[in-house]
C-alpha cells in the first residue's frame, strides 16, 4: 500500500521526497535563521490550502504573525484571499510566556476543533523548547501534540533552527515522520543554499545535498544532477535511431560512417579561433533545415552575437529563432550552478522537442563551476539523460593539439564521447590553412581522417566534395 502524497507546490521539492510529503505527517523543517525554512512551509500551505483544506500557521516568540504575513506578500505565491479565509495566522507568544507548554496544547486543541485544519505549522518551534523546564516535559508535549494532530489527520510542520546536532538527539527527531535541513554554504564570495532530506519514514528519498534557490517566486529545487539517473536508463526509441545525424558536410559524413550516430555525443576540440562556435551553428542549422529543432547552448557568445555571426554566414538566425526551431541559452561563465544549468536546460530541450544540441564551451563550465560541484558527474549525467532522449549532442572543448596525452584538457569527455574531430588553424608564410581531423568514431571502422576546410561569409564551414574536389557545404544552403 502506497503512501498518500500532498504535493508541496515548490518546483523539484517533490522529486527528491520520492512524490511529496505524506499526507498526515509530521514534518521537522530545520536550519540555521535565515536559510529559508519559512519560506518554504509558506509556499506549501499556499499552494495546498482552501476553505475545505484550512491551514493554521502558529507563530512563536520569534516574530509575531503580523510580520510574517507582511513579508510573504513579495512573493508571487501568495493570494490575499486565502488569508482568513483558509490560512489562519496566529501567535502562541503571549499564551507561551503565559500558560507555558500547557496553555500551548489547550489553544492548539481549541483552535484545531473550531477550524480542523489539514495543514498546521508552528514556527518556530525551538521557542517552545527553551520555555519547557525539561527534557521529559518536551516529550510529554509531543506526545500529546501528536496525539490531537493525528486524530484530525493533519500534516504539520515544525520548524526549528537548533544546531543539528541537538535536533538529531532530540524526541522531535524520534516523532517526525520526516526531517528536512536547509543550510547556507559559501562558496569563495557566493552564497548556495542546499536541502538535504535526511528521514522519510516509509520511503525512498533522493539523498545528498540539492541546489535551493530563493527569488520572487519562492523556492525552487534543483535535484542533485544525476540523482534521477537509474541503475537503467531507458534507451532513446530504437526507430528513431536509425538514420545516421548529418553534419551538413558530406565529406564529413563520409569520415564518420555516414554521419553521427543519433542520440550520440560528437566533443569538437581546438585552439580559439580555429571553427569550434561556427562548426556547432553549421550543425545546428543542418538539424533545422532537415526537420530537426535544436538548442545552442553558449558560455561566451550572447544571442545578439550569435545571431550576427549566423547572418555572416548566410543562415536565418531570425527566422527560425521565431518559429521555435532554434532556442539559445547564454551561460555566463562565471560560478556556474551545473545542477541548476542541467535541469534548465533539459526543460529546454523537452519544451522545443529538439534533437540536436550544442554545448559551447564546456572547457568554460569546467572552470566556471563551483568547487564543491561534481563537473565530471554532471557532463556524464548530461549526455546520458539527453541520449535517453535520442538527442545528438555536439559539445566544444579548447584544445590547442590533438592528440589527448600532450593536452589533458577535458579528458573525461574524450573518453565519454562517441566522436571527436579536432579543428586545426595553421598559419603559412602568406596564408592560413584549416584542417578537420575524425579523431575518434565509436562502433565506426573508419581511421583517423584529416579533411581540409575554410570558412566563408554567406557560406559557412565548406570542405572539398569527395567526389569532385569542388568546395561544398552541405545542405545549408537556405534559398
Amino acid at each position: 500500500m502506497s503512501l498518500e502524497r500532498i504535493d508541496s507546490g515548490i518546483p523539484g521539492l517533490d522529486e527528491i521526497l520520492g512524490g511529496g510529503f505524506p499526507d498526515a505527517s509530521i514534518n521537522l523543517i530545520c536550519g540555521s535563521p535565515g536559510v529559508g525554512k519559512t519560506v518554504m512551509v509558506e509556499q506549501i500551505i499556499f499552494s495546498g490550502a482552501s476553505e475545505s483544506r484550512p491551514a493554521i500557521y502558529y507563530s512563536t516568540v520569534a516574530e509575531p504573525s503580523e510580520k510574517i504575513v507582511a513579508h510573504v506578500q513579495s512573493f508571487n505565491f501568495y493570494r490575499r484571499d486565502l488569508i482568513s479565509q483558509a490560512i489562519h495566522f496566529s501567535s502562541l507568544g503571549e499564551t507561551l510566556c503565559r500558560g507555558g507548554l500547557t496553555g500551548v496544547l489547550e489553544t492548539i486543541r481549541a483552535d484545531t476543533t473550531r477550524i480542523f485544519p489539514r495543514y498546521l505549522v508552528i514556527d518556530s518551534f525551538r521557542a517552545l523548547r527553551d520555555f519547557s523546564g525539561s527534557a521529559g516535559e518536551t516529550a510529554r508535549f509531543l506526545y500529546e501534540l501528536t496525539g490531537i494532530l493525528s486524530a484530525l489527520r493533519c500534516t504539520t510542520f515544525l520548524l526549528d533552527e537548533s544546531p543539528m546536532d541537538r535536533i538529531m538527539r532530540s524526541p522531535m527527531a524520534a516523532v517526525a515522520d520526516s526531517i528536512v535541513c536547509i543550510n547556507n554554504t559559501t562558496s569563495g564570495r557566493a552564497d548556495r543554499r542546499w536541502v538535504q532530506i535526511l528521514k522519510l519514514r516509509g520511503s525512498s528519498f533522493q539523498s545528498g545535498s540539492h541546489f535551493l534557490v530563493i527569488d520572487s517566486h519562492g523556492l525552487t529545487v534543483y535535484p542533485r544532477f544525476g540523482s534521477c539517473l537509474g541503475p537503467c536508463l531507458p534507451d532513446a526509441n530504437p526507430r528513431a535511431l536509425v538514420a545516421p545525424c548529418s553534419t551538413g558536410l558530406e565529406a564529413l559524413d563520409l569520415a564518420l560512417g555516414g554521419g553521427l550516430a543519433r542520440g550520440s555525443v560528437v566533443l569538437v576540440t581546438g585552439a580559439p579561433g580555429t571553427g569550434k562556435t561556427v562548426f556547432g551553428l553549421q550543425f545546428l542549422f543542418a538539424g533545422v533545415l532537415a526537420g530537426e529543432p535544436g538548442v545552442f547552448v553558449s558560455t561566451q557568445e550572447t544571442p545578439a552575437w550569435l545571431r550576427r555571426t549566423a547572418a555572416n554566414l548566410g543562415w536565418d538566425f531570425e527566422v527560425h529563432s521565431r518559429n521555435g526551431a532554434i532556442s539559445v541559452a547564454h551561460v555566463p561563465p562565471l560560478g556556474v550552478e551545473v545542477d541548476r544549468l542541467g535541469h534548465d536546460l533539459l526543460r529546454l530541450v523537452d519544451q522545443s522537442q529538439a534533437r540536436r544540441v550544442v554545448l559551447d564551451a564546456i572547457t568554460d563550465l569546467d572552470t566556471a563551476a563551483m568547487p564543491e560541484d561534481d563537473y565530471q558527474g554532471f557532463l556524464y549525467s548530461l549526455s546520458q539523460l539527453l541520449k535517453a532522449r535520442g538527442v545528438t549532442t555536439a559539445l566544444t572543448a579548447s584544445r590547442t593539439v590533438a592528440r589527448e596525452e600532450e593536452d589533458a584538457a577535458s579528458p573525461f569527455a574524450n573518453r565519454m564521447a562517441d566522436a571527436m574531430v579536432h579543428l586545426e588553424l595553421r598559419l603559412c608564410p602568406h596564408s592560413a590553412k584549416r584542417s578537420l581531423h575524425v579523431l575518434k568514431t565509436r562502433g565506426c571502422g573508419n581511421g583517423v581522417t584529416r579533411l581540409p576546410f575554410a570558412i566563408k561569409d554567406r557560406r559557412g564551414l565548406i570542405m572539398p566534395s569527395p567526389e569532385t574536389g569542388a568546395d561544398q557545404a552541405g545542405s545549408l544552403r537556405e534559398e
